[in-house]
């Protein structure tokens, strides 16, 4: 009989205690979910700042260039290639250093104009060069380089007078330069398109110089 008595006392403890915590149960479940969501919303919040802080800031005596193409990791070797490149044709025109070539991370790639007028207005560089990077087979032919190229540089807005002679001699600039490394003579014309996105992006540097605000 005593046997009996603790069980029942032992089964009515156990079930108060229970019941008691049933409402604690949901305010911590409530609790811990606004809890996430904070933290949440935290790391988003940092997730966007340190986005945007990715990208660079420059003073407008550092007239720099953005080098932003889009490109697959399988074709990585290859970009960086084409960069160093034009870096070293930078310097050894530029000696002074009075223009700065800087590739933006690969979260940065630009994709249009839209986007690169964005990162031109945020960044305060002169000049973004972006586009497609790729190697592919043509007429049986393996290629590798600038699918499509961009040049968009910052300036003040130009009167109607103005935007005719800057069309022209902007396709002047573009006019029969090869953006494009063929297999057979891939060192010769990695040369060739090196020295063709600089001649070009130093062209519109000066551009914008001369149309600068």
């Amino acid at each position: 009989m005593i046997i009996q008595q603790v069980d029942l006392l032992r089964n009515f403890n156990c079930y108060m205690v229970l019941e008691g915590f049933k409402e604690p149960k949901v305010f911590f479940t409530a609790l811990i979910a606004v809890v996430a969501c904070i933290l949440l919303l935290n790391a988003i919040l940092v997730g966007v700042w340190i986005y945007w802080r990715s990208l660079p800031k420059f003073q407008p005596h550092e007239n720099a260039i953005l080098f932003a193409p889009h490109y697959n990791l399988d074709c990585a070797k290859l970009v960086y290639s084409i960069y160093e490149g034009f870096v070293y044709e930078l310097e050894r025109r530029n000696p002074r250093g009075t223009i700065r070539p800087v590739f933006l991370p690969s979260n940065r790639t630009v994709k249009n104009s839209e986007e690169a007028h964005k990162v031109l207005l945020s960044t305060g560089a002169r000049l973004i060069v972006y586009g497609v990077i790729d190697e592919g087979t043509v007429e049986g032919q393996k290629v590798k380089g600038f699918k499509t190229i961009s040049f968009t540089m910052k300036h003040r807005a130009l009167h109607p007078l103005e935007q005719r002679a800057v069309a022209e001699d902007i396709g002047s600039a573009l006019a029969y330069r090869a953006f494009i490394v063929k297999g057979d003579n891939s060192f010769i014309e990695n040369d060739v398109v090196t020295n063709n996105m600089t001649e070009v992006a130093l062209f519109f540097v000066a551009l914008a110089l001369t149309h600068k605000d």
